[in-house]
């Protein structure tokens, strides 16, 4: 269930980008990142994680976690993505 403000929507597994978490993600803070593939908030363990992704491989996370570092997101970080969003 994709909903407009990309707030848990429906992943696909593969690996995504990790740039922010928090208790409220706003994801207009990160549209300089949209440019590296799709931006969205995955709700998890009270957080709210603002990733980039999935892709299909790890190969394609690398390339794109290193476009990220270079924007100031030091912290940024891959993860795998098993697809499942709880709402």
């Amino acid at each position: 269930n994709t909903t407009p403000d990309n707030t848990n929507p429906t992943v696909t597994s593969g690996f995504s980008v990790q740039v922010a978490a928090g208790k409220q993600a706003n994801l207009s803070q990160y549209t300089a990142l949209q440019n590296f593939g799709e931006l969205y908030v995955k709700q998890e363990k009270g957080l709210e994680k603002v990733r980039i992704g999935p892709f299909a491989n790890r190969q394609d996370a690398d390339r794109v976690l290193g476009l990220v570092k270079n924007q100031g997101y030091k912290g940024a970080f891959i993860v795998k993505e098993d697809g499942v969003i709880q709402n």
